[in-house]
């Protein structure tokens, strides 16, 4: 029953920030890949909840990423 629950995913990302919609410009986009993990269990036998990890590599520039998640699926 728990593996049925745990999901494995791959994910390509990209953004940027800025303040005013003349700044965007697509040479300076953040790039990363990664892997993660998905947990889905319900709350209290009721509400559906999500725990999910995942690791990020940036290919933008060097380093890593981790993040650890808790909420609903939407």
């Amino acid at each position: 029953m728990f593996f049925q629950n745990l999901k494995g995913v791959l994910f390509y990302d990209a953004g940027e920030c800025f303040s005013r919609s003349d700044d965007f410009t697509r040479e300076n986009l953040e790039h990363s890949v990664g892997f993660g993990f998905r947990l889905n269990t319900l709350l209290f036998q009721t509400y559906p909840l999500m725990l999910s990890w995942d690791r990020a590599r940036m290919l933008s520039r060097d380093g890593y990423e981790t993040y650890f998640k808790l909420g609903m699926n939407w």
